[in-house]
Parts: structure tokens; C-alpha cells; sequence
């Protein structure tokens, strides 16, 4: 077992040198490739004490990905790294290397795309449409709804 655990070892280092990584996908792989659970925290402690797995460079990348190549919103990115059991110190701290202004140029510029994309149909059809697209992406509505200035429907009494 000893061989075997250096050999993944040395697998794990060199995925985590061309890729970052987090503990959840490092434990996941361990698990897959069936390393008994009892070594697993060695593994990890290894990988971390070599800068192979940094949690918090892991998040800053993932923010910055998910932003710029995805196009996220702020609540999906929150989501996806809440499921790789990022720490939500990790999370505020990485997310707060979004611009503001960045990110609401971004959500302008897509919710003008999806627009243009959505045809006309019933009053409100268009707004509900926008609505979905937005939540879908992670996008705040209310921030979603200043946008594009749409009105929040009126709550019956």
C-alpha cells in the first residue's frame, strides 16, 4: 500500500500543479480510485503542506472563473463553493474580489442579450422570462429588477 499511495501521491501533485484543486475533489478522487479512508487526511496534509491544495487560492480562482468565463451571479458562486465544503470565511473573502461595477456591467450587458433574445408575448411574459434567466445565473433579482427596471408584481392583500 505504501507504493501505491506515493505513486497517487505523486499523481495528486502533479494534477494540482496544472489544475487548482480543493479538499472535496482531492477526498472524491481518493475515494474513486479506492485509497482507504484512513489515508486520506495524510494525502491532504501532504498536498497542503506543498502548496498542492491552497482552499483559499482555490476559492479566489473559482470566483474569478465562474465571473469571467461563466458569467455567474454572486448566489451561484456562493453555491458552487459552499458544495466544495469551502470554508464561508474563504468564500466572503474571495468574493469580495468581484468589482462592483464589473459585475454589474456584466449583468447588464447579459440580461440586454437575453432581452433582445426573449420575443414578445403576454404583459409580463418578457419580464418573467428575464426573471427565470437571472435566477438561473445567480443574479440578485432585486439587482436584476433595477436593471432592467421591472416592477416587482403586487402582493394581493
Amino acid at each position: 500500500m505504501e507504493n501505491t499511495l506515493s505513486e497517487v501521491l505523486k499523481i495528486l501533485e502533479r494534477i494540482c500543479s496544472k489544475q487548482e484543486k480543493c479538499k472535496a475533489e482531492i477526498t472524491d478522487y481518493l475515494v474513486r480510485k479506492g485509497i482507504p479512508a484512513e489515508f486520506h487526511q495524510a494525502v491532504l496534509s501532504q498536498l497542503m503542506a506543498g502548496r498542492f491544495i491552497d482552499e483559499e487560492r482555490y476559492a479566489k480562482a473559482a470566483v474569478r472563473d465562474k465571473f469571467m468565463l461563466n458569467r455567474w451571479g454572486r448566489q451561484k458562486i456562493h453555491h458552487f463553493l459552499e458544495t466544495k465544503q469551502i470554508s464561508e470565511e474563504r468564500i466572503e473573502r474571495a468574493m469580495d474580489t468581484i468589482d462592483e461595477s464589473d459585475y454589474r456591467k456584466m449583468i447588464e450587458e447579459e440580461m440586454r442579450k437575453k432581452g433582445a433574445a426573449c420575443s414578445e408575448g403576454k404583459p409580463g411574459a418578457k419580464e418573467m422570462k428575464l426573471i427565470r434567466f437571472a435566477a438561473s445565473r445567480g443574479y440578485e433579482e432585486e439587482l436584476v429588477r433595477e436593471i432592467c427596471h421591472i416592477t416587482a408584481p403586487e402582493n394581493p392583500e
